[in-house]
């Protein structure tokens, strides 16, 4: 069981859970880390949203997302491509911070693959006339359940459509429990796991 493993000292052992948490919420949106926030630095203070996770692997230690190329997190990114990730699971209480630096893949092969793995209602998203923000007089619906697209207007579409990839230097776990709560922190660029106050 998840919980167990949690609770176990070892610190090998609950890192490898974690990311196995991280990659069921690529396959699953039920999965608790299905949805994650994401946090850039603005000019004036920190930006945070929540997007969808669409990839995870642990090898490379990557954890990549979904944006609109023409959103102000890629301007934001484009800018310091510093990073950090939140995911929460409420029902066993884990929370995991990541950072790392941002990589943006645009019109190139990882962005490509992505986007011909992406269901149409997903490429539908990115037809919007005008960039995520954007001031509008009306919101502009565009129908996701669509199936007579074009090629020409998915062609626009894969135009706006970006993939960022976060490579993750750091996790901090925290785990709330009756039989007492545990942190800790896995710091990748000092190859260091270790436990932390909580």
């Amino acid at each position: 069981m998840m919980t167990d493993v949690f609770l176990n000292s070892d610190l090998g052992l609950v890192e490898t859970q974690i990311w196995s948490m991280i990659e069921k919420g690529v396959s699953s949106f039920r999965a608790p880390f299905h949805y994650l926030t994401v946090a850039t630095i603005a000019q004036d203070k920190p930006e945070l949203r929540t997007v969808i996770l669409r990839d995870a692997d642990k090898q490379k230690r990557e954890i990549s997302f979904h944006t609109d190329a023409r959103s102000p997190k890629v301007a934001q990114l484009k800018n310091s491509n510093t990073i950090s990730l939140l995911f929460y699971d409420s029902e066993n209480r884990i929370q995991l911070r990541c950072s790392g630096q941002a990589i943006l893949h645009y019109k190139d092969a990882r962005a490509e693959l992505a986007w011909k793995k992406s269901r149409l209602s997903s490429q539908l998203c990115y037809t919007n006339l005008l960039p995520s923000g954007a001031d509008l007089t009306a919101p502009e619906l565009i129908d996701l359940s669509r199936t007579d697209v074009s090629e020409d207007e998915l062609e626009k579409a894969y135009a706006n459509f970006l993939v960022v990839t976060s490579k993750i230097n750091e996790i901090d776990w925290l785990f709330l429990h009756h039989k007492g709560h545990r942190r800790a922190r896995f710091d990748y660029i000092k190859n260091c796991f270790q436990w932390k106050q909580v």
